[in-house]
């Protein structure tokens, strides 16, 4: 059921911002397959130690990681001399 929900939500994003790209419905779903498989490795790893929440807190927490991630892309932009020579 999770994979449903993460599923319905990546297409949400893919349709209402334009920087969530999944080029096919088969991309999304293992997507959401890989989100699913992520969060199950990390309860296992970790177990009790670290706990994500449900669903709608997962979420939250992959959206602000999402920003998190833009914001600091947009603080430091990767220097575009170093990516010509390499």
């Amino acid at each position: 059921m999770d994979v449903l929900a993460y599923l319905v939500v990546l297409g949400v994003f893919i349709q209402l911002f334009p920087v969530v790209i999944s080029e096919t419905f088969l991309l999304a779903l293992l997507t959401a397959i890989l989100l699913k498989v992520v969060l199950e490795l990390v309860a296992l790893a970790f177990g009790d130690a670290v706990r994500l929440g449900g669903f709608l807190q997962v979420t939250a927490l992959i959206v602000f990681l999402m920003v998190a991630r833009g914001g600091t892309r947009r603080l430091f932009p990767p220097d575009v001399t170093s990516k010509i020579s390499a």
